[in-house]
């Protein structure tokens, strides 16, 4: 069952609501249970948090939940799949209610260093976050006539065009200049830089501990303070940072300030290249980082690409800065620091790797990379290896299945910058690329054992299928393996370096007829025909030879052969090359000899657009008198005589024959002939009924045969007195001379 649903982490409503009615639905079939459809209500809440916290002058924290839960009904529809959710949410009780800050005695109750004594009641509404209030209790014992104004600075910290400062400040005028805000000021023109309102002062009970004064013990800040980098004049500039208590909620009117010592930003200028190299898409890529305050009021960012040894600039991007805490946890003073890396992408068209190549980071007040700017030069690069060696090696090609398959090797000090690797099946003979594929390579430890002066030597390797790809019967083919700085098409629009590889010519047949032999049904043939011309002429006949004339055809079906395609990969479909039929002769045209035609053609009936292959001649018949004695009148024989053409002659004779005449003959009775023969059948499995082909006997001749040349005929027939229909072999003639 679980394979009929979609299964997820998580599912928005409508669609998990689906799934569920789909599979109750699907459980009621398999049950046979009827549920009617109808609207299910679904009810939805939400609930708003008002958190008070109480930081206790003993250390204790306490809180003080206050929730508006609302709700609103959803209704899913069974009968449509569909939910429908109500717009509106609605509560019972919409008012955080107004809370009295426990009082505790010697104590003061502050909110953002005001002293509050409740938190007012507040409407609520759906839309309305959680949130925390903070009351801290600061003492009401503490030295009310002393007049000291004093602060610290923990950590300041330039970091992306703003500054973190982290310290205290304290002094009584606390009590009526509750609003705090650190303020950073550039002393050097006069201008404020940004400024920011500390609403979660930080406790510091060793500020307390040290100074006796009003809300001591809170009177620490952690705050990040953007800056107005246009105020700045130059990154020399002297700023300082001031800590104001104001009674004005936006730091103006009456204030009590502190001007921490003025700080003198880090000048230096610090970079590094991570990266010059050449890139998978045609482009040299740069990576590295460049941190430094110079930068502060330069806001573009550019690499540009320089041609030392011709002495101009060839290429420059804008980029941007991406980040590298790396970086800013070495060189934590620098503004830019955190967002100080960069990547730049250069087309390499155009560019000469022979050259020496140096990269520039700069940083500008202009949009094009001039005006005002601060540059960080690069050692320069020679990207072109000194040796160029370029070597491969073709282990296999294969076509035995249709599919072009490929392996071998090609390893070449340019994959340092060319890093696609492309395998290419270019025609020669018509000059044009068939078809291109990029190619991952493999290992080849071999290789690196003969060429570890070559640079990717041991992962020069490759071993592909590049597809069914009818390889043209005469032409001339040849694989190229390229590899490119491109990663489009077949590399060429790239810098590429090519290998290239002759493939066998289109132009092979091979063929075996394992088994052949004559059967009652026809020529039974078994055995593996393979052409490059079945490409081109897929169909595949058997046609029967007789003293060159056609005697009978079979069309085939080939069947595969693992053991022909092993022997020949380089045959197109040499694999799907088997046969084994039975084709159909006309006996009567039969002469003495067989020959098969395996032939590849493109025409349904054989007799155009053909390829043939000519097999060897059988020979259709054979015979031998293994024994020929006289005595008397009387004749005694044996041997044995095969012939294609009995296949319908059942009838066996023997005829004696007196100086050329016939004077007797003799059918043969079931003992006398069909003799088993395996020594024929051995040499002759082809031949019909080789195996049962011995025949012995004797015949008596009504007339003397005393000096005269005797001979036998030993006839294979179809009509019951030998006379007709028949095949004969003769025996030698045998000179019967008595003295």
């Amino acid at each position: 069952m679980d394979g009929l649903f979609t299964h997820r982490a998580y599912l928005p409503k409508q669609e998990l609501f689906k799934q569920i009615n789909s599979r109750l639905k699907t459980v009621d079939n398999l049950w046979g249970i009827s549920t009617p459809d109808t609207v299910i209500e679904l009810p939805e809440t939400k609930s708003v948090t008002r958190t008070i916290e109480l930081n206790e002058p003993n250390g204790n924290k306490k809180a003080e939940k206050q929730v508006v839960t609302f709700k609103r009904a959803s209704h899913f529809n069974t009968a449509n799949d569909q939910l429908t959710t109500a717009s509106q949410w609605t509560t019972d009780q919409s008012i955080f209610s107004e809370y009295p800050i426990p009082v505790i005695n010697g104590y003061s109750s502050l909110v953002n260093n005001r002293l509050i004594a409740k938190i007012d009641s507040l409407q609520a509404n759906s839309n309305m976050d959680s949130s925390i209030i903070k009351v801290n209790y600061v003492s009401n014992s503490f030295d009310k006539i002393q007049n000291t104004n004093m602060a610290w600075l923990d950590n300041v910290q330039l970091m992306n065009n703003s500054i973190h400062v982290a310290g205290w400040h304290v002094t009584n005028q606390v009590a009526t200049h509750p609003y705090h805000y650190i303020i950073v000021f550039d002393k050097t023109n006069n201008k404020e830089l940004g400024r920011v309102q500390v609403t979660t002062p930080a406790y510091r009970p060793d500020v307390k501990q040290a100074y006796d004064l009003y809300n001591a013990e809170y009177s620490g800040f952690d705050v990040t303070v953007p800056l107005n980098i246009n105020n700045l004049s130059t990154s020399s500039d002297e700023l300082v940072v001031i800590s104001r208590y104001s009674n004005d909620i936006n730091g103006e009117g009456d204030y009590a300030e502190y001007w921490n010592p003025s700080i003198k930003l880090d000048q230096s200028n610090n970079s590094a290249l991570d990266g010059f190299d050449t890139s998978a898409d045609n482009t040299l890529r740069v990576t590295g980082w460049h941190a430094t305050n110079l930068a502060l009021t330069k806001p573009y960012h550019f690499v540009i690409l320089f041609d030392q040894t011709t002495g101009r600039e060839v290429g420059r991007q804008r980029v941007l800065n991406s980040v590298r805490a790396d970086v800013q946890k070495v060189l934590p003073n620098i503004g830019n620091s955190l967002l100080s890396g960069f990547t730049a992408d250069f087309d390499l068209n155009g560019l000469d790797l022979s050259h020496n190549l140096q990269a520039i980071s700069r940083y500008s007040d202009d949009m094009n990379g001039e005006g005002n700017y601060v540059d960080s030069w690069f050692n320069p690069v020679k990207l072109m290896p000194n040796k160029q060696q370029n070597i491969g090696y073709l282990d296999s090609f294969n076509v035995s299945d249709g599919q072009l398959q490929v392996s071998g090797w090609h390893a070449a000090d340019m994959t340092s910058l060319e890093k696609n690797h492309y395998l290419i099946l270019f025609d020669n003979t018509t000059n044009t690329q068939i078809l291109s594929q990029k190619i991952s390579n493999t290992m080849r430890s071999d290789v690196a054992q003969v060429y570890s002066n070559i640079q990717n030597a041991n992962w020069a390797g490759f071993n592909v299928n590049l597809g069914k790809e009818n390889l043209l019967p005469g032409h001339s083919y040849s694989l190229v393996s390229r590899y490119s700085t491109a990663s489009v098409g077949n590399g060429d629009s790239g810098l590429y370096t090519d290998y290239w590889f002759t493939l066998p010519q289109q132009n092979q047949q091979a063929y075996s007829i394992d088994n052949v032999f004559m059967t009652k049904d026809g020529l039974h043939l078994t055995g593996w025909m393979a052409s490059d011309y079945s490409v081109v002429a897929p169909k595949a006949y058997l046609i029967i030879l007789s003293n060159g004339q056609e005697i009978g055809r079979q069309k085939v079906s080939l069947t595969d052969r693992p053991d022909v395609a092993n022997v020949y990969p380089t045959i197109s479909n040499s694999l799907h090359s088997g046969f084994d039929s039975v084709v159909k002769v006309d006996t009567d045209r039969m002469g003495d000899t067989l020959q098969v035609l395996l032939r590849f053609t493109g025409s349904d009936d054989g007799n155009s657009n053909y390829y043939d292959q000519l097999s060897s001649a059988y020979s259709t018949n054979a015979g031998w008198f293994d024994q020929l004695m006289v005595d008397g009148q009387k004749v005694s024989f044996a041997g044995w005589h095969i012939d294609d053409r009995t296949i319908d002659k059942p009838f066996q004779y023997i005829i004696l024959l007196k100086n050329g005449s016939e004077v007797a003959r003799v059918k043969l009775n079931s003992n006398e002939q069909n003799l088993t023969r395996a020594d024929v059948k051995q040499v002759y499995p082809y031949i019909y009924n080789s195996e049962n082909t011995g025949f012995s006997g004797e015949i008596t001749s009504p007339i003397d045969l005393e000096n005269s040349n005797i001979q036998l005929i030993h006839r294979f027939t179809s009509s019951d007195d030998g006379n007709s229909s028949y095949v004969d072999y003769y025996s030698p003639v045998l000179k019967n001379k008595i003295i």
